[in-house]
């Protein structure tokens, strides 16, 4: 059985024990709160883009791929500070121009990107922009404003834990040199470099069998997807022999209009043929491209029913063209196509009586490099 001396005991302890329960929770509620979180900014957007800029993905893209590199959406419509993103070409590169001002509407920085104008520069630029404004709106803890003085505090047990380092920043978008930020901004032009290249023909004819050859070409192209080029070529033919015909003027006592003409068959010999190309061409985003066509040349023929004498016959041609053109090294272009034509070829000797005259049509493939310069 519990003795008066053994309850006091245990009273004290319970004492003591709450009195120290009540002023560790006092310390504590006393404490000072940890730094809140740094403020978050926003950001009016303003994207806009040249119309030879159109493919590209577009404000959305943009906003969306900024999203995913922060944890909340910097944009409204009501902030006070304002990014403008214009997307354009400028000579062979489409340029990204990145432009933030502040509350007062005062120039705060100004970027650019640029990458090579191909297929893959809108997707590029769209990374960098999005890299670039993410890191400026990210926020640290040394970007928080300090808090505010409070009263006089009481004496604290212990200073607080100083706060763990703020975490690594996300890397940075490829520094954009110097001086190519700097210089002067060249003339925007809508065409890129001419091309010129060399190649190899090959085809077939209803009259001319099969024939074949070197090609040079020059080729000037613009941004919106148009080209125009030149071609020249000198042909062979594997059969030289060629049956033509050779429509006479009127006949002497010819008795109807049906009797004004004869005509007399006979061999020739194609000596050679040298023809010019001009093609005007629609280009698509996926290498492909479609042209109108029309070829001019001269062939030399031998050997015509009653005239020794070599003839030289002109030929005019016209149809249309299907190819693709892969570009690689930025500087150099393969290209395959192929042609089909519908040519006439007439001559006149001279003496106004005869006539030499035939049809045909044509079917060429044709093949070779380019370098733009």
């Amino acid at each position: 059985m519990a003795t008066p001396n053994d309850l006091r005991s245990h009273r004290l302890g319970m004492r003591r024990t709450l009195s120290f329960t009540l002023v560790l929770a006092s310390l504590l509620l006393s404490a000072r709160a940890p730094a809140t979180e740094p403020d978050r900014r926003t950001l009016r957007m303003r994207y806009s883009a040249a119309a030879d800029a159109a493919r590209c993905p577009g404000d959305a893209a943009l906003r969306e791929r900024i999203l995913q590199r922060l944890d909340y959406d910097p944009f409204q419509e009501d902030a006070l500070e304002e990014i403008t993103v214009h997307i354009a070409p400028r000579g062979g590169d489409l340029v990204a121009e990145l432009t933030y001002r502040d509350e007062h509407g005062d120039l705060a920085a100004r970027r650019e990107f640029n990458a090579r104008n191909n297929r893959f520069a809108c997707d590029l630029l769209t990374d960098y922009l999005a890299a670039s404004i993410a890191f400026t709106l990210t926020p640290f803890a040394w970007d928080a404003p300090p808090p505010p003085d409070a009263e006089p505090s009481r004496p604290e047990v212990a200073p607080p834990a100083p706060p763990p380092p703020p975490p690594p920043p996300p890397p940075a978008p490829p520094p954009v040199p110097a001086a190519l930020s700097q210089r002067a901004s060249p003339p925007a032009t809508t065409w890129l470099p001419a091309q010129l290249g060399l190649g190899m023909i090959g085809g077939v004819g209803d009259a001319s069998g099969l024939f074949g050859g070197p090609q040079w070409v020059i080729k000037v192209r613009w941004q919106s997807g148009f080209s125009v080029s030149m071609e020249s070529r000198a042909v062979f033919h594997a059969q030289t022999e060629r049956p033509l015909s050779i429509a006479k003027g009127p006949t002497q006592g010819a008795g109807s209009p049906g009797d004004n003409k004869a005509s007399q068959g006979g061999f020739v010999t194609v000596e050679g043929r040298f023809d010019s190309t001009v093609a005007a061409c629609v280009h698509s985003r996926r290498l492909v491209f479609g042209c109108g066509v029309v070829e001019f040349g001269v062939e030399q023929l031998s050997g015509t029913p009653e005239n020794a004498a070599p003839l030289e016959l002109a030929v005019m041609a016209a149809g249309l063209r299907g190819g693709i053109e892969l570009t690689f090294r930025r500087v150099f272009s393969f290209y395959a196509q192929a042609d089909g034509l519908a040519a006439v070829a007439a001559m006149d000797d001279g003496s106004g009586r005869e006539t030499l005259r035939t049809s045909r049509v044509t079917a060429t493939l044709s093949a070779g490099l380019l370098r733009a310069f």
